[in-house]
């Protein structure tokens, strides 16, 4: 209950405070209620207006009341007198049109009371209100004596029935509550607004209308400031940190009445999740073992951590994505010059040996385990897993494509068809084939599950294909690494090459992946940099992204559980992490 402003003698103004999205409507009617007989007789007039303009916004009645109800309680005791009244002029002769202001009066004797007003968006029926309840205010003082001015001094409060969050609406802030909201990892302070909603849809402003608030489940990625007196409906969020991708926040927006309402509370959750957006933050992290040079690069299985190889350093390299801390677990055979890595389902983590022609298989909780090859000196390179629960490998000096069973065995090997083609990298396509660079022959090879090999596309010679990634959505392309030509290619299973790409400078693209925001992501290892391009293709910019490590050297590349790109560098002996 607030003191506006003076009111006129034996006057009762009610000032509804529910602004809706229309503007002024017309106001509700009255039934003339039973005279009380007393020794002592007056009249209380209760005058109802309407500002017509909408600056007067806090003032606004909601264009839906249609009728008012008001029960006056002696304040020592006694029966209570309830006063109903229609607020339309055109159901009521006493209340007028441009401006609405009806005038009605409650016959009432002297003394004091407590009054409890309330509005309605439905007409009088069988002398009650009907409809909705659309504001109120309880425990309201009136005093009425003769021979001077009276007032009551009241503003409904508006009730809420729901509350509305509105979100500033631009590229980093999107949906709506229904489905949920999207935002950037790598947004500025965004602005919301909380507004209780009256039972007709009506946004509820100004005096009198419900306080607001609006609270965040993870504070550390979503903060939510306290809003400027003001402007206590204007909310700012913002991002302590930068969060993980998908990270979803639950906010709870509020909307209380005014206690002397005698109203419930309205409140809405709020899902915000964070897209993929990769922010441009880098952080590096030195390996223990001086000079280990980190070569491959792979994330764990679900358990926020991620994996590389120390090819000169003969160890297998681990960080915690959620503490950061780093371990190093060596590999039994010396000299073995680890290189590719990679995840295989809940199995731990297999590598090749590129120097002692074996695959090295590291549990996690770090013990090493290694493998022979059938062809002595085939230096194995890259590696994937395959949904026939086997390894797949590259035997680059062997030319062949080498395949094992989880348990170590060898089971093939699948000589290529074209002679010193040192087959590098390889990965598992769209197609459920496996597909491989040729880096001196400047071919692609495809091979089956059942070791049906073909090697059905050619690119320009000395292009050097190294890195190769397939893509699963979208265009369902396989991308790959040109490090002697520096560009970057699109490989389509069914038509052949499509599109390469020039990266600009003095480039060396050796390893690919598809970022979380979408886009191809390669290290240039002449350029100390990495470089991205939209994965749908088409004729789009290169974005280069460079180092803070001079002669970083980078090379693996993988995307970690928390939507960030890791990538090692070699030149630097350091884990880089890209945000």
């Amino acid at each position: 209950m607030r003191r506006l402003w003076r009111w006129t003698p034996f006057a009762l103004c009610v000032l509804a405070t529910a602004c809706s999205q229309g503007g002024n409507s017309v106001l509700p009617a009255r039934d003339s209620p039973p005279y009380e007989a007393t020794r002592v007789r007056t009249s209380v007039t209760l005058r109802v207006s309407i500002p017509r303009k909408r600056s007067h916004r806090a003032r606004f009645v909601s264009p839906a009341t249609q009728s008012i109800a008001i029960t006056v309680t002696p304040s020592g005791g006694g029966t209570a007198r309830k006063f109903d009244f229609n607020l339309t002029p055109a159901t009521d002769p006493n209340c007028t049109a441009s401006p609405i202001v009806c005038t009605l009066n409650l016959p009432l004797r002297t003394g004091t009371y407590v009054a409890s007003v309330s509005t309605y968006d439905g007409l009088l029926s069988g002398g009650n209100p009907t409809g909705n309840e659309l504001s109120a205010n309880q425990s309201v003082p009136l005093t009425v004596k003769t021979g001077t001015a009276n007032a009551l001094k009241v503003t409904l409060g508006g009730i809420p029935a729901s509350v509305a969050f509105i979100a500033q609406t631009n590229a980093s802030f999107s949906g709506d509550v229904t489905n949920g909201f999207t935002l950037s990892k790598c947004a500025t302070p965004q602005k919301a607004s909380v507004y209780g909603v009256d039972a007709d849809g009506n946004f509820i402003f100004g005096a009198g209308s419900p306080s607001v608030s609006l609270a965040s489940d993870d504070a550390a990625d979503l903060a939510i400031a306290t809003p400027a007196p003001s402007s206590p409906n204007k909310f700012v969020l913002s991002r302590p940190r930068i969060p993980n991708y998908y990270t979803a926040v639950h906010l709870t927006a509020k909307a209380t009445p005014a206690a002397a309402s005698g109203a419930a509370s309205a409140s809405a959750l709020v899902k915000v999740t964070f897209n993929g957006d990769v922010c441009g933050t880098f952080t590096e992290f030195t390996i223990p073992t001086a000079n280990s040079q980190p070569f491959g690069i792979t994330r764990g299985n679900g358990n926020h951590t991620i994996w590389f190889t120390e090819s000169n350093g003969n160890k297998i390299g681990r960080i915690s994505i959620d503490t950061l801390a780093m371990n190093e677990y060596t590999v039994p055979t010396a000299g073995a010059q680890p290189r590719g890595i990679t995840s295989f389902f809940g199995d731990g983590m297999w590598f090749t040996e590129y120097n002692a022609s074996r695959i090295g298989k590291v549990a996690t909780d770090g013990t090493v385990t290694d493998y022979p090859t059938t062809t002595a000196a085939s230096h194995p390179q890259g590696i994937t897993f395959g949904f026939d629960g086997a390894l797949w490998f590259t035997e680059s000096s062997a030319n062949n494509i080498g395949r094992m069973s989880s348990t170590g065995a060898m089971t093939n090997e699948y000589p290529l068809l074209t002679g010193s083609a040192t087959p590098y990298d390889i990965t598992q396509g769209p197609d459920g084939a496996f597909w491989f660079t040729e880096c001196t022959a400047n071919t692609f090879g495809r091979i089956t599950i059942n070791g049906i090999l073909t090697e059905p596309w050619s690119i320009a010679s000395n292009s050097g294909p190294k890195g190769i990634a397939a893509q699963f959505f979208g265009n369902s392309g396989i991308w790959f690494a040109e490090e002697n030509s520096g560009k970057l290619g699109l490989l389509f299973p069914d038509f052949g090459v499509q599109n390469e790409i020039s990266v600009p400078g003095s480039p060396a693209p050796v390893e690919i992946v598809f970022g979380p925001d979408g886009n191809v992501w390669a290290t240039d290892f002449a350029n100390n940099t990495l470089d991205s391009y939209p994965s749908s293709g088409g004729s789009a910019t290169m974005k280069q992204t460079t180092i803070p490590t001079a002669f970083a050297l980078p090379l693996g590349i993988v995307v970690g559980d928390d939507g960030a790109l890791w990538f090692t560098e070699i030149g630097a002996n350091k884990i880089g992490r890209l945000q």
